[in-house]
Formats: structure tokens, sequence, C-alpha cells
């Protein structure tokens, strides 16, 4: 299972920010909190571009260390966290809901996969 992190956990905060990017989104068009029109919509397509992209970069990273902790995922977030910032800024509150749910699927995908190790 070791040999397989620096591919298994960039593959799952990805697939965690679609499933959470989903829900949200549908939660919110469903309470009429948020109107999505075609510049948000790809605006909210690039950051997702820009999620795979650094996450492949992240996956390539986990490759050649050696050794993998909690750190490497900080960093994956504050990198992130700063391109998203520097590309689209904070205009609106759907913007920020997405830069959230960016750093809780890494986090929930790190924490996945350290208990798939501990379990396995």
């Amino acid at each position: 299972m070791k040999k397989i992190r620096w591919l298994l956990q960039p593959g799952l905060q990805v697939l965690f920010y679609v499933a959470l990017y989903e829900v949200c989104i549908h939660f919110l068009k469903k309470k009429s909190l948020i109107k999505v029109d075609v510049a948000i919509g790809l605006s909210l397509k690039y950051m997702f571009y820009l999620f795979a992209t650094m996450s492949v970069i992240f996956a390539v990273m986990l490759y050649f260390k050696k050794e993998k902790n909690f750190i490497d995922c900080l960093f994956f977030i504050a990198c992130y966290g700063i391109l998203f910032l520097i590309l689209f800024g904070v205009s609106t509150n759907l913007f920020i809901i997405v830069l959230v749910i960016a750093i809780l699927s890494v986090i929930i995908s790190f924490l996945t996969f350290q208990l798939m190790t501990t379990y396995k």
C-alpha cells in the first residue's frame, strides 16, 4: 500500500473535491443562495483544473520523497491557496467555499489514506 501512496492520495483528494463540490453547489442552488452565470462557471471550471494540476504535481512530489507526512499536505494546501488567491481572488463567497472544499479534500484524503494503511 505504501508503494502506491504517491498515486492514491492525490487521486482520493480529487475524488473528494468533486464529491464535496457537487454536494455544496447542489445545496446552495437548491436553497437559492447562489446564482451561477457564465463567468463564475468558467472560473469554477478553471479552479478545478488548477486543483487537478496541483494534485498531479503533488503526486510527483510524493513519488520522489522517502518520508511522507502531514507537512507535505500542508505545503500543498499553502501552494494551492496562494495560487488560488493570485489567480481568482476572493470576489464572491462561492470562491471562498471552493477554497475550503479544496482544503478539506486534501485533509480528508490524507486521513483516509492514513486509516487505510493503519488497518491494513
